[in-house]
């Protein structure tokens, strides 16, 4: 099913100061290792032909509380692109090009619940999506009518399995409209592949998007804001430009993969290096775990993001002792670690030298009097 409206209707142009320095709006994007289909799903003639060993991806926008997700775009200066070097699974049976047209009471059929399409909030006709990590109200896709989606990988990027947390969060879900010009068959009843883009250079259109005029906020406040769901065995990658909706403000900000140097516009954009990501690594596993701890507020870092140095303070709210610290990366690796050198009474402080890692997000842990802390720090 598709919605459509015009262009116009799209708040594409506020009147915001243009900016490179992006602010702490759109905190990072998260990708979710969904599933990994087996022998058994690819045995499964009823939903189509899924490979085996494909990942189903979900790719989340992480906002700051209160900020929604409007629009995702692509123009002539901004590319909208979803590749594989194979080609996206569709799920045959029941597959939709948007994540609202899923109809919920089909998800325990066949290979349904892996479909690819895109959304804004919405992974089916009755749900909002969230990270299976924050799912605690199990699962509708079990039992499985063909008795499907039951593959427990063994590494913890897929944890939890399918058969005890969905990701899926009941809510009165909006619909994804699009513009006119947008075609998103790719995303159909077929497997296809294994490119989707809008926007470049050569571009002939305006620009086009699909949207929820009024904006979607995730589930809870930690506002995770599902953007697609994407199936495929070969190599994953994206990039993304969304439109974010600022609370009890008219005006929008732009979230863009990439800024021309020359680009001078009369409305607000700024550059995030997550919405362009190649061979994606899913990186939703530290993210539970780094939401709600004790020491989180006595936690400082600057700058943040940075090009390679960067200075951590901790305000120990007791104790003189200098406490534990580790820098984690996105896999849940150890890239630096020690203790912190007690600058006074309760202020402790490190200065990190990032300058010989990845580009990217990572964690740092602060452990105090049998307690933690985690900061999440970018590395440009």
């Amino acid at each position: 099913m598709k919605h459509t409206l015009s262009c116009t209707v799209l708040i594409f142009m506020s009147l915001l100061s243009y900016s490179q320095d992006s602010p702490d709006i759109l905190e990072r994007i998260v990708v979710e290792c969904y599933y990994r289909a087996d022998a058994q799903d690819a045995a499964d003639t009823d939903g189509g032909s899924i490979a085996e060993g494909a990942i189903t991806y979900r790719v989340y926008a992480d906002l700051q509380e209160g900020y929604t997700v409007k629009a995702v775009f692509g123009n002539e200066l901004n590319l909208l692109e979803i590749s594989t070097s194979t080609e996206f699974f569709n799920n045959e049976d029941r597959g939709e090009e948007t994540g609202d047209a899923i109809d919920s009471g089909r998800l325990d059929e066949n290979t349904v619940a892996l479909d690819s399409w895109v959304t804004i909030g919405a992974a089916s006709s009755t749900h909002k999506g969230l990270l299976k990590l924050n799912d605690t109200d199990g699962s509708v896709l079990f039992p499985n009518d063909l008795g499907l989606l039951a593959n427990q990988p063994t590494e913890t990027e897929f944890t939890p399995y399918l058969q005890d947390a969905d990701g899926l969060f009941d809510f009165s879900v909006a619909a994804v409209n699009q513009s006119p010009g947008l075609d998103l068959s790719m995303f159909g009843d077929q497997n296809d592949g294994p490119l989707f883009f809008v926007g470049g250079p050569d571009y002939v259109s305006s620009g086009d998007t699909w949207f929820v005029a009024e904006g979607v906020s995730g589930v809870d406040t930690m506002n995770h804001v599902l953007l697609g769901q994407f199936t495929t065995d070969g190599d994953f990658s994206f990039k993304f430009n969304i439109q974010v909706g600022i609370p009890d403000d008219p005006f929008t900000a732009q979230f863009v993969a990439e800024v021309d140097e020359n680009y001078q516009p009369s409305f607000s954009v700024y550059e995030h290096p997550e919405l362009s990501q190649d061979n994606v690594v899913c990186n939703a596993l530290p993210v539970s775990v780094a939401e709600f701890q004790p020491l989180n507020k006595f936690i400082n870092a600057f700058p943040n993001p940075t090009d390679g140095f960067m200075t951590i303070e901790f305000r120990a709210p007791s104790s003189e002792q200098a406490p534990f610290y580790n820098l984690v990366d996105h896999l849940g690796r150890i890239a630096q670690q020690g203790r912190m050198a007690v600058q006074g009474a309760s202020l402790h402080r490190v200065d990190l030298n990032l300058e010989g890692l990845d580009s990217g997000i990572y964690f740092l842990r602060v452990e105090h009097d049998g307690e933690l802390g985690i900061k999440k720090l970018i590395k440009h």
